[in-house]
C-alpha cells in the first residue's frame, strides 16, 4: 500500500499502534515512520510535521531508549487526537465521536 497522503499515513500509524501490545517506539520504528512520512506527496499537516520534526530530534539524540519510552504514549495520544478532531469528523456517520474514539482506543464494547 502506497502511503502518500497525511490521512493514509495516520491510518497506517494507527494500525501499528492497534496491533501492538504495550507498543513503544524505538530506532527501527522511528526510521520506518520517517520513511513513511517522506512518501507523503502533499504538504505535511500539523501532526505529520510535528512527527517528522520529532523523528529528526530523536535521530539527533541517537534514539535514546528513555526518550523513545517517553514519546511513545505522546505519539499515540496525538494520533488519537487527530482521529477524534479531524479524521472522524470528515465522515458522515450517526455514531458519536466518543464511540469512534473508543474504537481507536480499543475500548469499544
Amino acid at each position: 500500500m502506497l502511503i502518500n497522503t497525511n490521512k493514509l499515513f495516520c491510518y497506517w500509524l494507527q494500525g501499528y499502534f492497534e496491533i501492538g501490545i504495550d507498543v513503544t517506539v524505538n530506532q527501527e520504528v522511528m526510521l520506518l515512520i520517517k520513511k513513511q512520512l517522506n512518501n507523503i506527496e502533499e504538504p505535511l499537516g500539523s501532526f505529520t510535521t510535528w512527527l517528522y520534526d520529532l523523528c529528526l530530534y530523536m535521530e539527533s539524540m541517537n534514539y535514546n531508549n528513555a526518550l523513545c519510552n517517553h514519546f511513545s504514549p505522546i505519539i499515540a495520544g496525538s494520533l488519537n487526537s487527530v482521529f477524534f478532531h479531524v479524521i472522524d469528523n470528515s465522515y458522515l456517520t450517526n455514531k458519536p465521536n466518543e464511540q469512534l474514539q473508543a474504537i481507536h482506543n480499543g475500548t469499544n464494547t
